[in-house]
C-alpha cells in the first residue's frame, strides 16, 4: 500500500523511516528534497504517530528510545511522543551546546513556514500550525525561541515519560550486538547531561561523562548538515544584505544553484529584500499574472522545467509581466554586482530544476531578466582572479552531505549490516521518500493513549488556533453574552461559543474558536481550541443542513440528551449537562469558494438551563444580526489593515456536502423558513501575518 494514499497504513509510513527491515532504527528525511522546517517537524510527528499507531510504543510496556539530535525533527518526535503519553524514556542526544544550534542566534535569516508553498492557497500563513512546538514566522533565532518555550511548556505534560537531554556528545556511536538470540541496538556517547526543560542548564555539577546504553528504538534525527567546501554555514550571521559602508562597488560570486546559493544572490543584489515580503511586493497588483503562475507552480512540483512555462506566461500577460520586471530593476543595489558561479556545464535552463522552489526559480528568473546577475560557467579560482574578486565576498553554496551525518554516528556492525546487498543510495535511508503530509488525524497529538474521562475532554483534540481568530470570536460571543443577560436569569447557566469549520492536514473539522461565554461557566475555562468532526450533535446538524437549528418546543432534558447520546455526542465531546433544556446553533454562511463547497464558515453553538429560551425567533434573529455587524466590521477591517489576514487553507482537503442530510433527532428543529446569516468572509481563519497579501479574505 503507498504511505501516501487517503488511509495510511501506519506500518508502510514506517518503513519510509526504517534503516533496515530487521531493526528499529528510523532516520528522518534523509533522502528528501523538500527540506524545511516545517517539513522536518511534519515527517518527525508522522514518525510519532507511526510508532504509536503500530504498538512500538503503547502504555503497557515501558519503550526506551535515544533520538540522535536535538534539532527541530528531534524535539518535535519527542514532544509527539510525549504529547500521547506513553510509557517511554527517552535519551535525546546532540552534538552541540544546545538544541537547535543551527538557528540558535542567526538574526539574518527569515523562516516562515510556509514560504515555498506560494502561490498556492494557505502559503501566506503566518503560523506552522502544528499540534506541539508550533511557530510563527520570524527570525531564525527568534523561530528557535519560540519552539525552546513550547519545548519548556511540555514539561507539565511528561508525566508519564521520561526525558534525558545530553549535548557537546561528541562522538555518538549507535550500533547492533547479537545477544543470547536478540539483536541489541545500544548507543554510545560522552556529553553533558542538561535539565531536560531548560536545555542551557547543566544537570547538577556533572562534568562530561561516557556512557554506553541499550535501547529498544533509535532515532536518527541528525538534519541535513552543514556545508562543505570549506563553506561559512548558511545559518551564521553576516552582512550580504546590508548597504555597503565604503562608497566603490562590489562584485561577489555566488557558487551554487541550490535554494541557499539564490537567497544569498537575491539578498545581494535586490534591495530590502526580505523572503516573506518580496513575491507580494513584485506580484501583489498583477492578479492575471499570479493566477497562471499558480499554475506554473503545478509544472514545478511534478519536475517539469518552467522555463518554457514562465516565457508562455509572460508572452500571454506582456504588460503585467513587464511591470514586475520594471519594479525589479528598480530595487536592484547600486553598490553590487553578482555572478552565479555553476560548476557544471548545464544551459541556462538547467537552473531552473526541481531542485529549486518555484518562488526561488521565479525570482532567479525576474531577476535575471532584469540583468541582476551574470552567470559562469568552469573554475571558481579563474573567475576569482578575472574580476578581482576579494576572498570575502564569495559565497559557496554547495549544500550539505546528510550521509556524512549518519555515517558518522554509525558504528561498525550496523554500518556493514546496513551496506550488506544494498546500493550506495539504499545505504543511508529508504528509497521511498517521506511525505511532508499530515497522517494524523486532527486532534490526534491532542488526545492521550491512556483512556478519557469527562475532565480530560474539557481539553482535548486541541489544534493550534490563531490568536486573532480567538480574541474575535471571544468579542463576538462576549457581546450576545451580554445582550443575552439582560434577558437570562443570572443564577441560571448560559453559554456561548463559536465553532469554525477549519482545514487540518487533509480533513476538514470544527474548531472551539473561543472559551464559553455567559452565565455560570467559570468552569468552562480551557477549552477554545477542541476539534470535533463536522457530523457532531447540533452544530453538525446546523453545518449539514445549513440551517438555524434550535431545541423543539417543549423538549426537557430527558429528550436532549437521549438525542445527544444517538449522536455519539460522548465519543467525541463530553456529557451535555444534565441541566441544559434549549440549545441553538446558528450557522454563519461566507462567500462560497465553489459550487462543491458547503458555504457554512463557523456555527454559533448556545446553550441554557432554561426551557423553550429559543423559542422567540425574534431573540435568535438579533442574535443573528450581532454576528453579521461584528464579522462583516472584521471583514472591512481587513480591507484597510496589513497586520492581521485570513488566510485561505490549501486546497487539498475533500468538501463534505451539504447534501449529506443528518438524521432527524426528535428534540431538535430545523428552522427552514428562517433566513441564515451571511457574512463577507470565505473562512474565519484570522492570523497575525508580516506576508504582502495576494489572497481574498
Amino acid at each position: 500500500m503507498d504511505p501516501r494514499s487517503a488511509e495510511p497504513n501506519a506500518a508502510a509510513v514506517l518503513d519510509t523511516y526504517r534503516l533496515d527491515a530487521g531493526l528499529n532504527v528510523f532516520a528522518i528525511g534523509l533522502s528528501d528534497s523538500s527540506v524545511t522546517v516545517l517539513s522536518q517537524q511534519t515527517r518527525a510527528l508522522n514518525l510519532a504517530w507511526a510508532l504509536t499507531e503500530t504498538g512500538i510504543v503503547n502504555i503497557d510496556s515501558t519503550t526506551r528510545i535515544a533520538i540522535i539530535g536535538a534539532g527541530f525533527a528531534g524535539l518535535t518526535v519527542a514532544a509527539g511522543l510525549i504529547s500521547k503519553e506513553a510509557n517511554v524514556e527517552v535519551t535525546l542526544l546532540e552534538q552541540r551546546d544546545s538544541v537547535l544550534p543551527l538557528q540558535h542566534g542567526n538574526d539574518t535569516r527569515w523562516l516562515h513556514p510556509h514560504i515555498y508553498e506560494w502561490p498556492r492557497d494557505g502559503s501566506s500563513a503566518h503560523s506552522a500550525g502544528l499540534p506541539v512546538l508550533n511557530w510563527t514566522a520570524a527570525r531564525a533565532s527568534d523561530v528557535v525561541v519560540q519552539v525552546k518555550t513550547a519545548w519548556e511548556d511540555l514539561e507539565k505534560d511528561a508525566g508519564y515519560a521520561k526525558v534525558r537531554l545530553f549535548c557537546n556528545t561528541a562522538p555518538v556511536k549507535v550500533d547492533v550486538q547479537e545477544q543470547s538470540g536478540r539483536t541489541a541496538l545500544a548507543a554510545e556517547w560522552i556529553g553533558q547531561q542538561r535539565k531536560t526543560w531548560k536545555p542551557s542548564v547543566p544537570e547538577g555539577n556533572r562534568p562530561q561523562r561516557g556512557l554506553r546504553e541499550e535501547f529498544d528504538v533509535i532515532i536518527l534525527a541528525v538534519g541535513f548538515g552543514v556545508e562543505t567546501d570549506g563553506a561559512m554555514s548558511y545559518w551564521r550571521n553576516e552582512t550580504l544584505a546590508q548597504p555597503a559602508l565604503r562608497r566603490r562597488r562590489r562584485t561577489y560570486v555566488v557558487s551554487g544553484a541550490g535554494d541557499g546559493g539564490w537567497i544569498d544572490l537575491f539578498r545581494i543584489r535586490i534591495s530590502d529584500f526580505r523572503q516573506d515580503r518580496i513575491l507580494g511586493e513584485l506580484f501583489g497588483r498583477q492578479p492575471a499574472l499570479l493566477s497562471a503562475l499558480q499554475g506554473v507552480q503545478q509544472t514545478a512540483i511534478e519536475g517539469v522545467s518552467v522555463i518554457s512555462e514562465l516565457r508562455r506566461v509572460w508572452s500571454e500577460h506582456p504588460d503585467e509581466g513587464e511591470r514586475v520586471i520594471a519594479d525589479m530593476d528598480e530595487r536592484l543595489r547600486h553598490d553590487t554586482d553578482a555572478i552565479l558561479h555553476l560548476r557544471s556545464n548545464g544551459d541556462f535552463e538547467s537552473l531552473f530544476n526541481r531542485r529549486v522552489s518555484f518562488q526561488n526559480q521565479l525570482l532567479g528568473w525576474v531577476l535575471y531578466a532584469s540583468g541582476g546577475f551574470s552567470i559562469w560557467h568552469g573554475e571558481m579560482d579563474h573567475l576569482i582572479q578575472e574580476e578581482h574578486v576579494s576572498d570575502n565576498a564569495v559565497v559557496i553554496r554547495h549544500g550539505p552531505r546528510p550521509d556524512l551525518g549518519i555515517k558518522r554516528v554509525l558504528g561498525p556492525a550496523l554500518q556493514a549490516r546496513l551496506e550488506k546487498g544494498k546500493s550506495t543510495s539504499e545505504r543511508f535511508g529508504s528509497t521511498s521518500p517521506q511525505s511532508t503530509k499530515n497522517y494524523w488525524l486532527p486532534g490526534y497529538f491532542g488526545t492521550t493513549l491512556r483512556p478519557a474521562n469527562e475532565e480530560t475532554k474539557k481539553y482535548w483534540r486541541r489544534e493550534y488556533l490563531p490568536p486573532s481568530t480567538e480574541i474575535v470570536s471571544a468579542t463576538l460571543c462576549g457581546a450576545i453574552a451580554g445582550a443575552l443577560s439582560l434577558e437570562h436569569p443570572e443564577r441560571e447557566r448560559l453559554r456561548i461559543t463559536l465553532h469554525r469549520v477549519v482545514q487540518i492536514g487533509d480533513s476538514l473539522v470544527f474548531q472551539q474558536c473561543c472559551d464559553y461565554n455567559g452565565s455560570q461557566v467559570s468552569n468552562e475555562r480551557m477549552t477554545a481550541g477542541r476539534t470535533f468532526p463536522l457530523t457532531l450533535a447540533t452544530i453538525g446538524h446546523a453545518y449539514l443542513t445549513s440551517k438555524i437549528v434550535r431545541s423543539r418546543p417543549g423538549a426537557d432534558t430527558k429528550d436532549l440528551q437521549s438525542d445527544m447520546l444517538v449522536a455519539h455526542l460522548t465519543k467525541d465531546a463530553r456529557e451535555m449537562s444534565g441541566e441544559v433544556t434549549s440549545v441553538l446553533a446558528l450557522p454563519l454562511l461566507g462567500i462560497a469558494e465553489g459550487s462543491n463547497t458547503n458555504p457554512v464558515v463557523a456555527v454559533l453553538y448556545i446553550d441554557s438551563d432554561v426551557r423553550d429560551f429559543f423559542g422567540d425567533t425574534d431573540r435568535i434573529r438579533r442574535i443573528a444580526q450581532m454576528c453579521v455587524g461584528s464579522l462583516d466590521a472584521v471583514s472591512a477591517e481587513l480591507q484597510r489593515t496589513r497586520a492581521v489576514s485570513n488566510t485561505a487553507f490549501p486546497v487539498s482537503a475533500p468538501p463534505l456536502h451539504s447534501s449529506e442530510t443528518p438524521s432527524p433527532k426528535p428534540s431538535l428543529e430545523v428552522l427552514d423558513s428562517e433566513p441564515i446569516p451571511q457574512v463577507q468572509l470565505r473562512r474565519l481563519n484570522l492570523d497575525q501575518t508580516t506576508f504582502l497579501e495576494t489572497e481574498s479574505p
